[in-house]
């Protein structure tokens, strides 16, 4: 297999994870708490190394427009928080405003998984309606996106998400 090959199969891989992601988040409301909690888990690391292996982004990386709409979004938004429940808002320490203020930020894990779904959403969109030979500008798109914002999100989401799903706290919840 050439390097053209073998970068096209990379940039399919990750329109397939970020496909199989929106599904997974679609359906959640009728998956069991932790059953969902370890399927996307699983789908946000293999996304992460997916794309950090990815090369720099060309400066012919195309524009992924919004397709995913604010009533959408919200829906996502508020459909992830009642499966997370009382355990979807956290205080984030990390989080950029704890420079300016003496107590904790909260963040909502809805959010943030509600966010990745979005850019997600929007690449798989415009993915379907590219050609395979141009499927590299959406790519380096989301490559570019990776590395100013989503990745700090996923990393946030998995954090949040992992300390509930190996304490036990969401299979309590489905008792």
């Amino acid at each position: 297999m050439d390097r053209d090959e073998q970068k096209l199969r990379d940039d399919i891989a990750l329109v397939a994870l970020c496909h199989e992601y929106c599904v997974t988040v679609d359906s959640a409301e009728s998956m069991e708490t932790t059953d969902f909690a370890h399927r996307v888990l699983a789908l946000l690391s293999r996304i992460y190394v997916t794309a950090l292996d990815l090369p720099d982004a060309p400066e012919d990386a195309v524009d992924i427009a919004g397709v995913l709409d604010e009533e959408q979004y919200t829906s996502v938004a508020a459909s992830l928080a009642r499966i997370f429940g009382e355990h979807d808002t956290y205080l984030d320490a990390s989080h950029e405003d704890m420079k300016y203020s003496e107590t904790p930020v909260a963040a909502s894990l809805s959010e943030h998984l509600a966010d990745l779904y979005q850019d997600f959403y929007d690449f798989t969109a415009l993915a379907r309606e590219l050609p395979a030979d141009s499927l590299y500008e959406a790519v380096a798109e989301m490559r570019q996106r990776f590395a100013q914002y989503w990745s700090n999100t996923l990393c946030d989401a998995m954090r949040v998400l992992n300390s509930l799903y190996m304490s036990g706290v969401l299979a309590q919840d489905e008792l």
